[in-house]
């Protein structure tokens, strides 16, 4: 006979526990009883996070004494997970909640936070014992026992980003790895200790380990969504592969770890490949290379390629994503403002798409367990509604609290009319926003909009319609009157061909652009009301300046190092501006200029957004799609301007939302308060 829920009802605030009976032998089929008990009293448990497997490969156990279908890899799981001597018991989703009643799941969703900080401790099976996983295992607790040690399980994220400088600056050169500390420097200790660390047998064993750690992490486990709070909640955590466990501590520690040492692994690869082929060159030149010193070197320099190759691959970078969640883990255990900071917000934008979910309403019920303000917010979990509402209620709400960048911090191609509205991401496909990815970690970020409105000024949320509307508070910069065409590849591809002729047609467009720009501010700003105008013209005095044309083309970000694009941006200074754009008017075509590369790294946002002139004189980027007669907007609270366009389809004065932009003059919030405000209706 088959298991039936209905003899194990549940409760308010109940949960099922199951208790898996004791089998010295491994190919013994899992025998277990079920019982209802009340989470505030329950006895102690472990929980399960596991990835569910196939569906469609499915095997039965006993429950009750009864045949209840369950998938395959979970059943692996129970075999690994039982004691020889005693019973063990267990929380499993997939056992635990009747996942055929969607009432029943979506109330056990919402004790998921409680369910996962009450069990004893939380396992995290990874799967059986498999390419070399016994090795790596004991590799992973052994390095982050270490890295414990120096203080890498908990590590804050301005903390962590300097560590991450100084390691590469350390590994950039070949010859030493001793770079000085500034005295006083509250990291100095720590910083010295992971280059001592990194330079220890673990750079050569993490080489060795380098294929199985990649194998490691590629396994189904760490795709898959729900793992995310099932990795951060817990108090105790312990990973299990096969029969090898390593503890909570030692995998953060060792995932922080891993990360400085890649980073260092790709400055000395690099550095490497740099210095062979300048040797070859040499050797060439003076006639010291011969055919068989030829093969040698050509063999040496390919595999130390394929290694480069293999660490910037997709997949291994994956595990920035599995850095980004032992981070979280870190911050949600330190309490206090590093808590209250995890919104759900910031959850969105942390992990945009990059999530496995089967049933995608789960990108937004799979994150309220980690989420400082489910409480405030309100979102009520429920299978029945449509995962297009789910995700519209949601970020209507997160709005609606006061978080107005959720819309530019994460972006989505736009959708069919009929799918969602056009101010709302498809969770499903959302990426972080462009904006966003090329003003990372700036020191002077944008503030178009200004401080969030208070309370009462906010328009009050609307119920569903169809479709639905987002109601919100701002003023209107300019309308377009033309647009120009991105920086696009030449026929081979490539953006960087014919000495970069694309670009420095845009480029050239865009300063006549600008151009336009000076002359008719200098012409209208006479004319403007006295009450406007000090911050009026303080807009204008930007828009008009000579240099607009190269902010705009980079977003007004610079590095702060033009030697290290990849690091800390700041505004865009002109003496740099004018450096590349001198060295790209000479058109050298090996870029040598380190001012050069970091504009065109910048500069490249020019693929993504294009240029455009509005009525009232600004230039600025939007969404290739932007056309004249699209309105830029700006929404209070908002760190950059929209681009809309009115919603012809409609009566009333409605508007889709177009995407993200820039408008310059205006991203410091010179426009706050000489704009016509007003409230957007969005569809």
């Amino acid at each position: 006979m088959s298991f039936s829920y209905t003899s194990v009802p549940l409760y308010f605030n109940h949960i099922r526990i199951l208790t898996l009976s004791p089998s010295e032998s491994a190919e013994t089929r899992p025998s277990c009883s079920l019982e209802a008990v009340d989470l505030e009293e329950a006895p102690a448990f472990t929980a399960l996070s596991y990835a569910w497997g196939d569906a469609s490969q499915r095997t039965s156990i006993q429950v009750n004494g009864k045949d209840l279908s369950i998938t395959s890899a979970l059943a692996l799981a129970l075999r690994h997970l039982r004691l020889p001597d005693r019973e063990r018991r267990l929380w499993i989703d997939q056992i635990c909640i009747n996942q055929a009643d969607d009432d029943e799941k979506a109330s056990q969703v919402r004790l998921m936070r409680q369910i996962y900080s009450e069990a004893e401790n939380t396992v995290a099976w990874l799967g059986e014992e498999k390419d070399g996983s016994d090795e790596v295992m004991r590799f992973i607790q052994e390095a982050g026992r270490e890295g414990f040690k120096i203080g890498l399980r908990d590590v804050p994220r301005d903390d962590y980003a300097s560590l991450r400088w100084h390691v590469t600056a350390a590994f950039s050169n070949l010859d030493s790895h001793d770079l000085d500390v500034a005295e006083g420097d509250p990291l100095g200790k720590k910083k010295t200790d992971l280059c001592k660390l990194i330079d220890s047998r673990y750079s050569e064993q993490w080489d060795d380990m380098l294929d199985h750690l990649y194998l490691l992490f590629a396994r189904p486990y760490f795709r898959r969504g729900w793992i995310k709070q099932e990795v951060v909640i817990p108090r105790t955590l312990i990973l299990q592969c096969g029969r090898q466990t390593v503890g909570g501590d030692e995998f953060v520690s060792f995932v922080r770890l891993d990360s400085f040492i890649s980073e260092a692994k790709r400055q000395q690869w690099t550095a490497r490949i740099t210095r062979m082929q300048q040797e070859d060159r040499e050797a060439l030149i003076k006639g010291k290379l011969d055919a068989a010193g030829a093969r040698t070197r050509s063999e040496r320099l390919s595999a130390t390629v394929a290694k480069a190759q293999v660490i910037n691959s997709a997949q291994f970078n994956e595990r920035f994503g599995l850095g980004q969640t032992v981070g979280i883990r870190s911050r949600y255990h330190m309490g206090g403002h590093w808590q209250e900071e995890m919104t759900l917000a910031f959850m969105l934008k942390t992990f945009a798409s990059d999530l496995e979910f089967t049933d995608p309403r789960d990108r937004i019920f799979g994150l309220l367990g980690m989420a400082s303000d489910t409480s405030a917010i309100q979102i009520q979990v429920d299978y029945t509604i449509p995962w297009q509402e789910v995700y519209a209620d949601a970020i209507k709400r997160i709005i609606h609290a006061g978080y107005v960048d959720i819309l530019y911090d994460i972006y989505s191609a736009p959708s069919p009319p009929t799918s969602l509205p056009s101010w709302c991401p498809d969770l499903n496909i959302a990426k972080a926003g462009i904006i966003k990815k090329y003003t990372f970690l700036s020191s002077h970020p944008f503030s178009a909009g200004g401080p969030p409105l208070p309370s009462h000024r906010v328009p009050s949320a609307q119920q569903f319609s169809s479709p639905p509307t987002l109601l919100i508070r701002g003023f209107q910069v300019d309308t377009v009157l033309t647009t120009i065409p991105l920086w696009t590849p030449d026929s081979s591809g490539s953006y960087f061909a014919d000495n970069l002729t694309s670009l420095k047609s845009v480029l050239t467009k865009l300063y006549d652009l600008s151009k336009l720009s000076r002359s008719q501010f200098s012409s209208s700003s006479h004319n403007l009301p006295p009450s406007i105008l000090p911050s009026r013209r303080a807009a204008a005095a930007a828009a008009a300046d000579e240099n607009s044309a190269l902010r705009t083309a980079i977003l007004d970000h610079e590095s702060v190092s033009p030697s290290s694009s990849g690091g800390r941006k700041r505004r865009a200074t002109v003496p740099r501006m004018h450096a590349a754009i001198a060295d790209l008017a000479r058109g050298i075509p090996q870029l040598h200029g380190a001012e050069l590369r970091d504009y065109l790294n910048q500069a490249q946002v020019l693929q993504y957004l294009a240029p455009w002139f509005g009525q009232r004189g600004f230039i600025g980027l939007g969404p290739r799609e932007t056309k004249a007669g699209d309105v830029v907007v700006v929404f209070y609270g908002g760190s950059v301007p929209f681009v809309l366009r009115p919603d012809g389809a409609k009566g009333g004065p409605t508007w889709r939302v177009v995407g993200e932009g820039y408008c310059d003059g205006i991203m410091d919030r010179e426009g706050v308060g000489w704009g016509e405000e007003r409230v957007f209706t969005l569809v």
